[in-house]
């Protein structure tokens, strides 16, 4: 008799665990590490052509309160200067909807990536991540960006063509449209810096050239630089008593 209610007391004690379990897997767990919202907390752009100094773009993310009751975002605070967002200020019944758009602004060419943590008046914070891949749409670029050259330098007026590529095959020499009576001598390219993968940053080129002038140059006369199928690139020439030596070389 005794060993009957020893086993029906052991019984007894496992129910228990087991509902206490269930309690604990079921109930307690979701609401300890359940996000005060749902929705989607990440966002990539993708590949963002940059053109003119920056290019900014925007996404809006869609966030649910599942808190069951009325919440309220008090800070956004983003991890990246290249990150802004304009947090709403209203109060967010359950159930409705949170929308807190975010810009991101790319400069070059390269993978930025910021997190925006939201914090919110009942002390729950949730986390925001975008990213994105800036590509120039220019990838070609020369310096100076306007050149002085002089009548019958034999030295000629130098420049200077940086080119972004995304391989490590030497590029093809670009194509160069000039006044008749400017003749232009190129070098080889060389890479000046290589890329890194990881960060979407391509290889840097670099390939010097002169420009020798014979006579009177036209008011408004201009080189441009053809490279593959690319946009051209368009330098000014200015006529010049005396030769300048340009401060990259």
């Amino acid at each position: 008799m005794n060993a009957r209610k020893r086993i029906l007391h052991v019984l007894a004690i496992a129910f228990l665990l087991l509902g206490l379990g269930a309690l604990l897997f079921f109930v307690v767990l979701p609401i300890m590490f359940s996000k005060p919202f749902s929705g989607t907390l990440e966002y990539d752009f993708g590949i963002v052509e940059v053109s003119g100094d920056t290019t900014t773009v925007e996404y809006t993310f869609q966030l649910t309160n599942e808190t069951g009751g009325a919440i309220k975002l008090v800070n956004a605070v983003p991890t990246c200067g290249c990150t802004t967002t304009e947090w709403p200020k209203h109060i967010v019944q359950a159930g409705a909807l949170l929308e807190v758009p975010v810009h991101l602004t790319l400069k070059r060419s390269e993978i930025r990536r910021s997190k925006i943590r939201l914090e919110f008046d009942n002390g729950e914070t949730l986390v925001l991540r975008v990213e994105g891949a800036g590509r120039l749409a220019q990838p070609l670029s020369c310096k100076p960006h306007n050149i002085k050259i002089v009548d019958g330098d034999p030295i000629g007026a130098r420049g200077l063509l940086k080119l972004e590529k995304f391989d490590d095959v030497t590029p093809l020499l670009p194509t160069f449209t000039s006044p008749e009576n400017v003749t232009i001598n190129v070098e080889k390219w060389r890479r000046a810096k290589a890329g890194d993968v990881g960060q979407g940053k391509p290889s840097e080129w670099t390939l010097a050239f002169e420009c020798l002038l014979e006579g009177e140059l036209e008011e408004g006369a201009s080189l441009t630089i053809q490279y593959e199928d690319g946009q051209p690139l368009t330098i000014q020439l200015e006529q010049s008593n005396s030769r300048e030596k340009p401060r990259f070389f």
